[in-house]
């Protein structure tokens, strides 16, 4: 693993930062921590099989590494430096869970080659 887990917070309506969130952790295994949040009134419930989302806070901006903004509503954010910001706001806006681990899988899979490439670059 390169140095450690790499953080990373979904933020997004519920349904979708809790599905990126699942299709993370299948993915990504040990090579990454993920938490889910929502941006409030964004809507959506966290559907069947998934706990409701908790809210963004400064806690979790200061924890990641990697924010990874799901929803067009949120905007642009203002972060610290150093934390890497991401927008996949084009993904499906109905469809359930299969449109949703089609839009998030490639991606995911590319943050995990890239750090799979960063392992092969320390040795």
């Amino acid at each position: 693993m390169y140095k450690r887990a790499v953080r990373i917070v979904f933020l997004g309506a519920q349904s979708e930062a809790s599905a990126a969130r699942a299709c993370a952790l299948e993915i990504g295994g040990k090579r990454i921590e993920v938490r889910a949040r929502c941006v409030p009134g964004s809507g959506a419930s966290a559907g069947p099989g998934h706990s409701p989302v908790p809210p963004l806070d400064d806690a979790d901006l200061a924890w990641a590494d990697l924010c990874v903004v799901l929803n067009a509503a949120v905007g642009r954010l203002d972060v610290r430096s150093g934390l890497a910001v991401r927008y996949w706001t084009d993904g499906p806006a109905q469809g359930g869970p299969d449109a949703y681990v089609a839009f998030f899988a490639p991606r995911i899979e590319g943050i995990i080659g890239g750090l799979r490439l960063l392992e092969r670059m320390d040795q």
